[in-house]
Parts: C-alpha cells; structure tokens; sequence
C-alpha cells in the first residue's frame, strides 16, 4: 500500500485504462461469438446469453449497462457485415449458404479435372442446388417435419450410434454438476437447445453435418458454450464427491471415446466406408440413425421395392439384388418398405447351409430349389422405426436382420418381399 513515488502510473491514465478495459473486452467476446454465427446463422443464438452476461456484469459493478452492450454488439455487427460483404464479393450472396453451391464427387467429375469450369451453370442444372438458401430450400425441409420424424431425430440426436450427443460428448455432465444460473448462464441450455431445434427444422435429414463429422458438427460450436455453464466451486463436503463424479464420467465416456482418444488426429472415415469414432460397443448398443441421409456405413441401394443398408462388413454386394455374407463379423442388413411387411423371402445359393440362426425375423416355411438353394419365408418383426425418409414425406417401415458372422461365410442371399406387401 505504500510503494515508493517511482512506481506510481502517471496521473489519470490508470483510470482511463480501467474505464477502456471492460468495453475492449466485450468488444472481442462480440467479435469472436460472432463467427460461428457468419458460417451457420442458428449459432447467433449464442450472443443472448452473453448479453445478458454483460448486463450482470454491470449491474454488480453499479454501473451502467449501455456501454457494455453497445461494445459487444459493435464486435459482433463488424464481423458480420464484414463476412457477408466477402462472401457477396465471391459468391453473389450475403452468406455462403445462399449463393449456388455444389459438392463434387466421382459420380460427379470434378470441375477444372473432368469438365470446365466454364460448364458450372450446366452441372447446377444437372445435379442441382445445394444451397440451403434457393427459394423454396427452407419450406421444403420445413415442411417434411412431423412428430414421428421429430421423436426420432431427438433420440438420434441425443444416443444415436454415430452423432449422438450423450455418448460422444459425455463430459459435459461435470459441468452441468458445477451450473450457477448467475450472469445470464440459465439462458446457454436454452439457446442450444433452440439452435438444435433450428437444425432439425431445417436439415431434418441431416442434423449432424455431413460425412465429414466428427460424431456431430453441428453440435460442436455449442459444445465448448455450454462448459460455461459451470461457475460454482465446490464446497468442502463436495469436493470428494465431484472427484467420484469425474472418475465415473471418464470411465462412463470410456467405451465411446476410446477410438479418438487413441488416434485423436486419425481420418473420421475409415478404409471400409464407416465412421473411425464408432466403438464396436456403440455399433453394439446404440441405435443407427435411420432418419439421416449419406451416414457412412455400408452401401445402401433399391432392391425389390426394398430400400437396403448394409450395415456392417459382415455383408456386401454382388448385384441388384444379391448379398454375399464375408464372415468378417455379423451381417447386419437394415431394409425399409413403404408398406408394413407381413413377410419377406431370402434366397440362400446352393453354397449355404438349410437353416441359418437369424435375429430380428422369424422362420415361417423353408422352400428347397432344384439348383441345391433354399428359400426362407420369413416373418419380420416389428419395425424398428416408422418415419419419413430424405426422399419421401411418407411414412416408411424399417426393418432389421442380422445373421451371426459363423452362420453362413461365403453364402450368397437374395432378398425379395413376399406376400402382403
């Protein structure tokens, strides 16, 4: 409290360097929320609770609120207006989900490489707009929402086998044990919940972000703003238990996050087509997110009125309509029909063997060809999910079979629906 003349700040700037410091603060946190937002608008929801974090802050200073707020926004309308004026310079809109857009793929050709360049408005014209933003984009998606599609999207969402949220970011629940609903934190539940909504509204079919994710994009800018969420220290009697709680939550996120914990820089997508962050434990007991287009995983193809998924490499396929069991692993093999199957026919070249253990059908006839084959009449079970699909607004019925990796190596099987529908 008595420091000698020599280090005194000369007189007043002190005062004017605290009077700046707080608007330059909030001045970087709008400029810096504000990114996510430039690239994905849902995620401006994010500037609520910061806002309101900027008027506690005040408050419990005795200060005024307006400065604060009129810094913060400044950042965030900067960026903005900034981003939208290159993006109009580049691609003739405001954002870069408005203007044209296309992904290129070997079915595609590449522009410059397979066509070009020149021929752009004729590969839009053949392919069509990716754009979230073309007229009519929003309605369309808007309008295949129903409540069917909204449950299932929601327990996706939430545990799906690739882009669940709960699995793959579990260690969000050591700071929800740590929440204070104090400076505005109360609201960051709320706007990523909002924001989630948003993205099943508009991209029902695909909510995580492509096949590029890593178990969900989407959900990744709001991951780190709910860590906030966490501003209670805990009291003496609590400390031994939130060290139990992390030790649980780090064994509990174990079996999910084991693979990018291991290989934290690897590829998300693997040699065989499937997600590199799926655990044979999650292939094993989560469910596969049925309602989301272009989720890696095996081929999935039209047979029969059927619309199949290879699910595993336990199978592949020959033609049209023909499967080959590898033995590498159970064969799992989801189909839907746009009508409830009362029954279904699998057709086992003369390679097989008469009787194969299945799950997820029951055996009603056994029918032996001349050729050696067999043909199982099979009952299905109940559906797994009923919903919309990406091609679709009506409902389709989706069934699951699975044949253990033993059963039949090497066979081939040919699926075909039978009687009923």
């Amino acid at each position: 409290p008595d420091l000698p003349e020599v280090y005194e700040p000369p007189a007043g700037s002190w005062e004017a360097a605290a009077r700046w410091r707080p608007l330059l603060r909030w001045f970087a946190a709008g400029l810096l929320l504000a990114i996510p937002g430039a690239f994905r608008p849902f995620y401006l929801v994010l500037l609520v609770p910061a806002l309101l974090a900027a008027r506690a802050e005040a408050r419990t200073l005795g200060e005024g609120a307006g400065r604060r707020l009129a810094a913060f926004g400044l950042g965030a309308v900067l960026l903005l207006a900034g981003t939208s004026l290159l993006q109009y310079a580049a691609g003739g809109d405001w954002t870069s989900y408005g203007g044209e857009r296309q992904g290129f793929y070997e079915r595609t050709g590449f522009p410059a490489v397979d066509f070009p360049a020149s021929e752009w408005d004729a590969s839009v014209e053949r392919w069509g707009n990716t754009s979230w933003l073309f007229p009519g984009a929003v309605a369309d998606y808007a309008g295949s929402w129903d409540w069917d599609l909204g449950r299932w999207n929601a327990l996706y969402f939430l545990a799906g086998r690739n882009v669940g949220v709960l699995p793959y970011f579990l260690p969000l629940v050591l700071a929800f044990a740590a929440f204070s609903p104090r400076h505005g934190r109360w609201v960051l539940p709320l706007a990523v919940l909002v924001a989630a909504v948003a993205f099943f509204v508009v991209r029902p079919f695909n909510f995580y972000g492509g096949t590029g994710a890593i178990a969900n994009r989407y959900f990744l800018p709001l991951y780190p703003a709910l860590w906030f969420v966490a501003a209670r220290p805990p009291r003496a009697s609590e400390v031994r238990g939130r060290a139990v709680l992390a030790v649980v939550v780090a064994l509990a996120a174990t079996p999910f996050l084991l693979p990018t914990w291991r290989a934290p820089r690897a590829f998300p997508v693997t040699e065989d087509g499937r997600y590199h962050h799926v655990s044979a434990l999650a292939r094993d007991w989560l469910p596969y997110e049925t309602t989301q287009s272009h989720l890696p995983g095996g081929q999935d193809f039209a047979a029969r009125g059927l619309w199949v998924k290879l699910l595993t490499p336990g199978v592949e396929r020959l033609g049209a309509d023909r499967l080959r069991l590898t033995g590498e692993g159970p064969a799992e093999i989801l189909f839907a029909s746009p009508e409830p199957l009362t029954s279904f026919a699998a057709t086992l070249g003369a390679d097989a063997p008469a009787r194969i253990p299945l799950q997820g059908a029951e055996l009603r006839n056994t029918v032996l060809r001349p050729n050696g084959g067999v043909t199982l009449i099979l009952a299905p079970d109940a559906p797994r999910a009923v919903h919309p699909m990406w091609w679709t607004a009506d409902d389709w019925y989706l069934y699951e079979l699975e044949i253990p990796a033993d059963a039949a190596q090497g066979a081939t099987l040919t699926l075909a629906t039978s009687g009923g529908g």
